[in-house]
């Protein structure tokens, strides 16, 4: 007992000093809040050691004989990124390069080098960002990019952070956009779970530095984020089934050649998007080389990813018969007659108004009468276009269906390929053999490759030196899998529940009790969309396999981490028991809400509990043996009355990617590590009982993209370690 009062405060700089983490003046746990408001941001400096060729480079860009940026001269240099806040500084190592299509992204202010870059940072971030691009403000139309990417994230669209911020690039100082790039941190930054990320295709578009946008009949889509597709045969299940599905998309956009004819018609996300876009006049983010997306495997379903939609938010809507915007008979493709935008009143609330009025204040640099007067107007004319644009709706006529005449999709397709004189070959089904790839071709030949050369495939289009494009037939099989994608749904309590072919449901609604039995080890049920007030719900799974063994990727191939899944589902005064459960987590809670009345786990293979994206209240947690961490919570909010955790193989409690816990009672029995808290996170506890660990409580970052932890603990029993790295903050009161 004196032993367990004597505080140790042991800093690991090992922690701390990974080529990851930035070099700052300051204990980053200190400022988690400060460190997520870009108006915290003084100056972003941008040091280049290699002035002579950086400016050589702008000199070839800026008199380069072609009207856009030469791809040739975006060229990569070293540098040093100094981002000063109101509070202290950061240093941190870069590369940078000129980014841009067009030659507004290059210019000289009175003799000033001015210049739109590219950043990737090699250690620390920037508002969790670790790629993002520093913009000349006109190329995206400076404050209405600000604002329009600011209420589609509101609206629930993923959407980029988009701020201005002061530069100063070797001396030369501007006001530019910064905007974080697609990837993993921008999905979860909207509350998604990393999967795949997809684009238009562009690389047909230019040739010897020129635009050819004639070729835009021929280009299909790419997958942006390859290390993804590399992660495990899941991620390739994943990836190359949502991009089936996409490159026929793509091939109906091109063979109808409809300006906005949705890519996915029966989609209603892409519908809502659409008529945002159509209001805040940014067409130009439906351009099929500009559209990027994201595929939901929780959903099944693909959503639209904003970029770069050339805003205009004071301008009302225009159906015009132009070649630049879509025109009524568009509407006509893209829309039903019935068809009702779901945010037209919620936009004109005066909540939402001051939320998104103190947000974009947030991210300006100077918020004077002019830039209220335009936030005011932008708004007033937003709404007034979304009532135009409805009424226009409710007057078509029956929707158009176009026609593809007497050739199918891949004839016409292949024709046009023909008539430019493409050198491209057609891979039309995908199967794994061991780990590598059999790829077939139209011409019925056939090769195989590794995964490496794969994902050149679906990221590049290239095969060594060869045009390689993914056009799979409509009734193709991807088998990667002895068992398939199958799946079983049924309609449950206004949402749905999906599973594995052969597990056991049984639903008891006068009861309010559902009872679930694992068949096979690898059997899993999602509940969607569903209110779960006062059910209880049992999930018996088979015994633990054998100790040793390991699960191939954490996610199975319908990205799902636990055998018993939650996804965008209510909670109130619902109990909830996993007993042997085999997969990467018993339970796994996933953008969910409401209270808890209790959690049981008993014998699970890996993690016991995860709740991700999320905003609970627990009464009581109890975790019986747990192969890994028992009680795992990120990206959310939550609070505990009581948690009992035992025999946990790794964390009893982990806290983690700016999660906020408070739990009033923690009893630990057996692990490596009682309560672990990081990655701009805070954790609150009141009191504990920890026993039989060698670390009772660490504070540290482990992840580029944030910073360190805080952990305020009250009493506090425990005889071990209390550990803090050189980000973070760990206090105790009670003892």
């Amino acid at each position: 007992m004196t032993f367990a009062k004597t505080f140790f405060l042991v800093s690991l700089l090992s922690l701390g000093s990974s080529a990851t983490f930035a070099n700052c003046t300051f204990n980053t746990s200190k400022y988690l809040s400060q460190l997520q408001e870009p108006s915290t941001i003084q100056e972003i400096r941008v040091e280049v050691p290699k002035s002579a060729k950086f400016a050589k480079n702008f000199i070839e860009i800026l008199t380069s004989r072609t009207r856009n940026i030469p791809p040739a001269l975006k060229k990569n240099f070293e540098a040093q990124i100094l981002v000063d806040y109101k509070f202290g500084n950061c240093e941190f190592s870069a590369r940078v390069r000129q980014t841009g299509d067009w030659k507004d992204h290059i210019f000289l202010d009175e003799g000033e080098p001015v210049r739109s870059l590219n950043v990737t940072l090699r250690e620390g971030n920037i508002l969790n960002a670790v790629k993002f691009k520093l913009l000349i403000p006109k190329t995206r139309n400076d404050l209405n990019e600000v604002l329009g990417s600011l209420v589609a994230r509101e609206l629930g669209f993923i959407a980029p952070e988009t701020f201005q911020v002061q530069v100063d690039v070797n001396g030369s100082r501007s006001m530019m956009l910064f905007q974080e790039d697609a990837r993993k941190e921008l999905l979860e930054r909207n509350l998604r779970r990393e999967g795949p990320m997809f684009e238009g295709d562009e690389s047909l578009l230019w040739t010897n530095g020129q635009p050819t946008i004639y070729r835009e009949d021929i280009s299909l889509a790419r997958l942006m984020n390859q290390k993804w597709f590399l992660g495990g045969q899941s991620s390739q299940y994943i990836t190359l089934t949502a991009l089936a599905e996409l490159q026929n998309a793509y091939l109906n956009y091109t063979n109808y050649k409809n300006k906005a004819l949705l890519l996915f018609p029966n989609n209603k996300e892409f519908e809502d998007f659409h008529f945002l876009m159509y209001t805040m006049n940014g067409w130009h983010a439906l351009r099929p080389h500009n559209r990027r997306f994201y595929f939901n495997s929780f959903t099944t379903i693909f959503e639209p990813i904003y970029y770069d939609g050339n805003l205009r938010l004071t301008v009302p809507v225009d159906l015009s018969e132009t070649a630049a915007r879509p025109s009524t008979e568009d509407l006509s493709f893209t829309f039903k007659n019935d068809y009702i935008f779901p945010f037209t009143r919620a936009v004109s609330t005066p909540n939402f108004k001051s939320e998104l009025l103190f947000k974009f204040e947030n991210r300006v640099l100077r918020f004077n009468d002019a830039t209220q007067t335009f936030f005011k107007e932008s708004l007033s004319q937003l709404h007034a276009n979304m009532i135009s644009l409805q009424t226009k709706i409710k007057e078509l006529e029956a929707p158009i269906s176009p026609r593809l005449g007497d050739s199918n999709q891949y004839e016409l397709y292949t024709s046009r390929v023909s008539k430019r004189d493409i050198g491209q070959k057609h891979v039309s089904s995908i199967q794994a053999v061991d780990k590598d790839f059999l790829l077939t071709y139209r011409d019925t030949n056939a090769v195989t490759v590794s995964p490496e050369a794969l994902g050149s495939i679906l990221s590049k289009n290239l095969l060594g030196d060869v045009r390689h494009v993914f056009l799979p037939e409509n009734s193709m099989d991807l088998d990667l899998t002895k068992n398939g994608p199958h799946f079983e749904g049924k309609t449950l309590i206004g949402g749905s529940l999906l599973s594995s072919p052969n597990i056991l449901v049984n639903i008891k609604e006068s009861e309010k009790l559902i009872t679930i039995s694992q068949s096979n080890p690898t059997d899993w049920v999602l509940f969607r969309n569903v209110d779960l007030s006062d059910w209880q719900v049992n999930f018996r799974g088979l015994p633990v396999i054998e100790e040793g063994a390991s699960l191939a990727q954490r996610f199975n191939i319908h990205g799902m981490t636990g055998c018993l899944n939650f996804y965008n589902s209510i909670f109130n005064h619902t109990s909830i028991k996993v007993v042997d459960g085999q997969c990467e987590d018993s339970l796994n809670i996933i953008n969910s809400s409401g209270q808890i009345t209790s959690v049981e786990i008993e014998n699970a293979y890996s993690d016991a509990i995860d709740f991700d994206f999320s905003q609970l209240i627990l009464k009581g947690i109890a975790v019986h043996t747990a192969g890994n961490d028992c009680l795992d919570v990120s990206s959310g909010t939550y609070k505990i009355n009581h948690a009992f955790l035992a025999n946990c193989g790794d964390k009893a409690l982990s806290v983690g990617e700016k999660s906020k816990l408070d739990a009033n009672d923690i009893s630990i029995n057996s692990a490596y590590i009682g309560m672990s808290v990081k990655d701009f996170s805070s954790l609150i506890v009141t009191n504990a009982k920890i026993k039989d660990v060698t670390i009772c409580t660490e504070a540290t970052q482990k992840k580029q993209e944030f910073g360190g932890a805080i952990a305020t603990l009250g009493y506090i029993e425990c005889a071990g370690q209390y550990l803090e790295d050189e980000n973070s903050s760990l206090s105790r009161s009670g003892n």
